[in-house]
This record gives structure tokens, sequence and C-alpha cells, in this order.
């Protein structure tokens, strides 16, 4: 393709070859100044939709056909818009016909200048980069339009100061609410409409002026679903919003059930965060599946369930139902390949353990829960282990790898026959005292 009339390459700077003096002597300064445009980056994002219409998707909302610079690029992009808006299919032969309905395929260049697009770029996996050198030359030109504008309204004496600032702000507001799809409301005129209409429908309170929900407490909030109105129900995935009534769920303090919740009550989130119960909406008798982790854990939900779930040739989490979940592992390439986030654990009351969670591991894994004793080779161990237990505590030999734990100053005291050991004592509160390498557990 010819660059050289839409201006500079776009493989240069933006203005290439404007600051210099090289084509008859004319000053740099008193050639014409192409407006801000790549014309590689529109006829790539075009190449792109073309190749594959999901990319069409990811960049509706970045780019309008105003924002090409090129005009037979902007009709092309019009006909593919019009063609996506009629749910047919986008290709060379369907575009040329649209094109030609638009009075506008011999001046874009036919259907060769559309195949030619085709071959522009090998993938439409950059389309949203694209994108975004369109929109950002697109925004320069229209900022260049406002400041050329204020420039010439400022030259006029007849107008007052405040008015040249005024019109100053609103163009440049212009600019910068250009590419606003969505028409804005204000909170106020929303609210106020919508307790009026909630009003009237409750005048005659035996009606339901709407198709019932089939939960008696939300008809009687909103009269019924009303038409026109769209309601969703929704929390983030991972947040357990849909288990079996005996479910375990984590609270500040403890654990409940998924039965025993109550409004306001505070939950653990998948992320560390604090959630609260803002609505219970028992869903009746439904299939419930339990799955069960690498690790061992285990849970039960139902198949509409939905789940954070990572592979490794995906770029991020995508979020699944049960049912979506047991398809993919039927599959050999996804099974044992799947795996969700581990809870954060960072979300509770933060109050002082009866024993230190490392040296409480070490015990259980190591430890004769019997006699204060545990065994290791490492001094590492040694060392971390009297750091966790204190000064209280000291750790003595007892023999090949063998170490016991004993109170520093002795089992003894001014009064007593015994001290008892405070740790003996905690491990017998945590209900490990006694245990033994076939019945040791983590409390």
């Amino acid at each position: 393709m010819d660059n050289e009339s839409y201006g500079p390459p776009p493989g240069d700077a933006d203005f290439a070859g404007y600051g210099d003096s090289n084509d008859g002597g004319m000053p740099a300064k008193n050639r014409r100044q192409e407006p801000p445009h790549n014309f590689d980056a529109e006829a790539s994002l075009l190449g792109a939709v073309l190749i594959d219409i999901d990319a069409l998707i990811k960049i509706a909302d970045a780019v309008t056909p105003e924002d090409f610079y090129d005009e037979k690029h902007k009709q092309i992009y019009i006909a593919i818009q019009q063609l996506y808006d009629k749910r047919s299919a986008i290709d060379v032969l369907t575009l040329s016909d649209q094109l030609k309905s638009n009075g506008y395929l011999d001046s874009v260049g036919g259907a060769a200048y559309l195949t030619e697009l085709t071959n522009y770029v090998p993938t439409a996996a950059h389309v949203e980069n694209y994108a975004g050198i369109v929109a950002q030359k697109a925004l320069r030109r229209r900022l260049i339009a406002a400041g050329t504008e204020i420039t010439q309204f400022s030259y006029d004496e007849t107008k007052d100061i405040k008015e040249l600032v005024d019109n100053a702000e609103t163009k440049l507001f212009e600019v910068g609410n250009q590419n606003v799809k969505q028409t804005v409301a204000t909170i106020e005129s929303i609210m106020a409409d919508s307790f009026e209409r909630l009003d009237n429908l409750h005048k005659d309170k035996n009606t339901i002026r709407g198709i019932p929900t089939g939960y008696a407490d939300m008809d009687d909030m909103l009269a019924g679903l009303q038409r026109s109105d769209l309601f969703i129900l929704a929390a983030r995935p991972a947040m357990g919003k849909a288990q079996p009534l005996d479910a375990r769920v984590k609270t500040a303090d403890d654990w409940t059930t998924m039965g025993q919740l109550k409004i306001g009550d505070r939950l653990a989130s998948t992320d560390g965060q604090e959630s609260r119960v803002t609505g219970i909406f028992p869903q009746g008798v439904k299939q419930v599946y339990r799955v069960t982790f690498s690790d061992g854990r285990s849970t039960e939900c139902c198949a509409e369930h939905l789940w954070d779930v990572h592979f490794r040739a995906w770029d991020g989490p995508r979020t699944l139902t049960t049912t979506e979940i047991m398809a993919k592992l039927e599959r050999q390439r996804y099974q044992k390949r799947l795996w969700i986030d581990m809870c954060d654990g960072g979300f509770g009351s933060d109050q002082p353990l009866p024993v230190p969670p490392w040296a409480l591991g070490i015990l259980i894994s190591e430890g004769d829960l019997n006699a204060l004793r545990f065994s290791t080779a490492s001094n590492h161990i040694l060392e971390r282990m009297g750091q966790e237990l204190g000064d209280e505590y000291r750790i003595n030999h007892a023999g090949n790898y063998d170490y016991r734990i004993v109170q520093s100053a002795g089992h003894l005291r001014p009064g007593k026959n015994v001290w008892p050991n405070p740790l003996r004592e905690q491990l017998k509160e945590l209900g490990l005292w006694g245990t033994h390498s076939y019945d040791k557990f983590i409390p």
C-alpha cells in the first residue's frame, strides 16, 4: 500500500519530516501539516475484524466510525457495524455487498481492497492495540480542532473574558466526553421516578401488579416483576451462594452452616475480604455434587454453582459452572490441570492462639504428645522451635534425635508441689494431649 497520500509512514514519529526543509527549499513551518493519524493501524484494525468477527466485540466500545481518518476506512467500518447489527456473516463477499448498497464500494477500492485488508495482519490477536492507536489519533485531532476553534474565538475582542473561558471549557469537555456511549441520568431523578411508581403499585395491597417471583417478601417490595425491568441477583464467583444447608461457612469468629445464616452475618471471601449477608433465598430441592480437590478437601454444590477456574493455557481465570467443569474433566487435556485459588485466610478475628502455629505443626508431625517430645536432625528447627515457644520454655536433648520441652523455671514453685506445664495444658484444651500418630489432627 502507498502511505504517501495519507501523511507520514505510520512507523515513523507522528510528525516525521515536519521539522526540516528538504523539499525545494520550502521552510517546514510553511508546509501543511497532516492531522495525526495512522493509516496502517486503521487498515490493521479492519483486517483483524475481517479475520475474526469476535475482534469487533473487543473494540466496539473503543472505536467509532468518526475515529477513522481515512474516509474509505470509515465507510468500511460503518458497513461492518451494519452487518453485525443485522447478525449477518462478515466477510469480503457480504461486506462488498453492504458497501455496494451504501454506494461506497467503488470509492473504497472495491473487493480487491477488502481482500488486501485481510492480508494486512496475520492474526486478530492485537486488535485492541490497533484500536488504541486509532482512538488516540482521533482524540488528538479533536483536541487540535478544539484548540483551533478556541484560538479563533479568543481573537474576538468583543467577547467577554468569562465567555471566552466558558467556551474553552465547553469545547474541551465535549472532546473528553465524545466517546461516552451511554446516557447518564442523576440518581435523584431515577429514585424519584422509582419510588413514585412503587407507591402507585402498592396502593392496592391485595394485588400484585406484575409477574410473581414466588418469593412473598420480594413480591411485597417490588409488586412483582414489571415489564421492561431487569433484575439481577448476583455475587462474585466462589462466594458460596448456592450450597447445601449443611455446608460449612467461615465467619469472623467461628464456623456456621448455610442453613444457619442470618441477614447481616459477616463471612469470609476467597480474597480474604469480608462479605455481608444481605439476602437469603432458599432454592428448594436440587441435585448436589461433591467436588474433591487434589489435597483431599471436598465441598458440595449444585450444577449451577460458579467457580473461578485456572488452566495454564488461559490468560486468566474463567468463570465456569459445575456442569461445565464436569464436561472439561472428561477430556484428558484438562484432567489434573484445572485449579482454583486457595482461600486467603486473612479474614477473621485477630486473637492470640493457645500454641504458636509453627510449633504446633512440629508437635503434630514429629512430636510425642504424651511426653512433650519431638524428633529432628535439623539445627534450624531446633532454633526456630526455641524462638516460637519463647523464654518460658527450654529444649533439652533426650538422646539420639529426640528433644524434650520443659519449663525454664522448672516445674516446682514456692508453696506448690508441682507447677503444671502450660504447653501441656494448652494441648489438653485442644484435645491433642495423649493422641498417637494414627489419631492426631489439626485443631
